[in-house]
C-alpha cells in the first residue's frame, strides 16, 4: 500500500452554467472534504468561478484549482489567464495537458512551458497524459514516455514532488467503464519505471500518480484498492456533490 499522500481531484470542465448552482455544489462538497483524513481534495471549477470562492476557509486538507494556463507570464494574449490573476484568486493546483485542451493544439512543448511558469510562481501542476488508443501491440507505452519525457522536460529534479501525474486513457473519458484495476497497476508501474529511468529512483517512488477515465462511486473501490494509484481526478461525479464525497471517503480509507 502507498505511504504517499492521497488526493481527489475534480474537474468540473465548463460547468455548471450559473454561479449560484457553482456555489451549491461547492459547498456541499467542501462541507464533507474538510472532515476528512488522510486524503487532500482539490476542485477545479471553471475560472470564472474561482473568484466566487477564494475567500473561503479552506483548511488543509481543502484546496481550489483551476483547469488552465497560460504559458507565460504577461504579454497581450486575448483571453488567456495568467498564473498571477490565478494567485490572486487563491488557487493553488493548476490541471494541463488535459486530452480536451491538446485536441484544440496544446502540445507537449507547450505543457513543459505551463509546468515551468507554475512551479517558478509556486503552484502545484496536474500534468494530464492519456493514450487515445490501447493497442494490444504496445504502441501506446511508447506513446506515454514520449508524453511524460516531453511534458516534463523543462522540471528540475527538486521540482519533481511538486508536480501530479494525472494518468487519463483518452479512450475511456466519458465512457462507461474505465479501466480495471489491474490494467491501472501495469501501467502506473510502467510510468514509474519512465519517472526512474528519466531521474531517479527516489523521485519515481516518491511521486504522485492520479487515474482518470471514467471514475464514479461503483468503480473508485477497485481502482485504489487494485490500481495502486494515489488518487482520482473526477470529471462528471465531481459535480455531484454525493457521489463526489463518496468517492473522497473510499480514497479516505485506502
Amino acid at each position: 500500500m502507498s505511504k504517499r499522500k492521497k488526493i481527489v481531484i475534480g474537474n468540473w470542465k465548463n460547468n455548471p452554467q450559473t454561479p449560484e448552482e457553482a456555489k451549491k455544489i461547492f459547498k456541499g462538497i467542501m462541507k464533507k472534504a474538510t472532515l476528512l483524513s488522510g486524503v487532500e481534495t482539490v476542485v477545479c471549477p471553471p475560472t470564472l468561478y474561482t473568484g466566487l470562492f477564494s475567500k473561503e476557509k479552506f483548511g488543509a486538507k481543502f484546496r481550489l484549482g483551476a483547469q488552465n494556463v497560460f504559458h507565460k507570464t504577461e504579454g497581450a494574449c486575448t483571453g488567456e489567464i495568467t498564473a498571477a490573476m490565478l494567485k490572486a484568486a487563491k488557487v493553488s493546483h493548476v490541471i494541463i495537458g488535459h486530452s480536451e485542451r491538446r485536441a484544440l493544439g496544446e502540445t507537449d512543448a507547450i505543457v513543459a512551458q505551463k509546468a515551468a511558469v507554475l512551479l517558478r510562481e509556486g503552484f502545484k501542476p496536474i500534468i494530464c497524459i492519456g493514450e487515445a488508443i490501447h493497442d494490444s501491440e504496445g504502441e501506446y507505452l511508447r506513446f506515454l514516455e514520449n508524453q511524460i519525457t516531453s511534458s516534463m522536460a523543462l522540471i528540475q529534479n527538486n521540482n519533481m514532488l511538486d508536480v501530479i501525474i494525472a494518468y487519463e486513457p483518452i479512450w475511456t473519458i466519458g465512457a462507461e467503464q474505465a479501466m480495471t484495476g489491474n490494467d491501472i497497476y501495469q501501467t502506473t508501474l510502467y510510468i514509474r519505471k519512465i519517472l526512474r529511468d528519466v531521474y531517479n529512483q527516489t523521485i519515481s517512488d516518491a511521486m504522485t500518480i492520479v487515474y482518470g477515465g471514467s471514475v464514479n462511486p461503483s468503480n473508485i473501490q477497485d481502482i485504489m484498492t487494485q490500481g495502486n494509484v494515489d488518487g482520482v481526478l473526477v470529471g462528471r461525479d465531481s459535480l455531484s456533490p454525493e457521489n463526489f464525497t463518496n468517492i473522497l471517503t473510499v480514497v479516505s480509507k485506502s
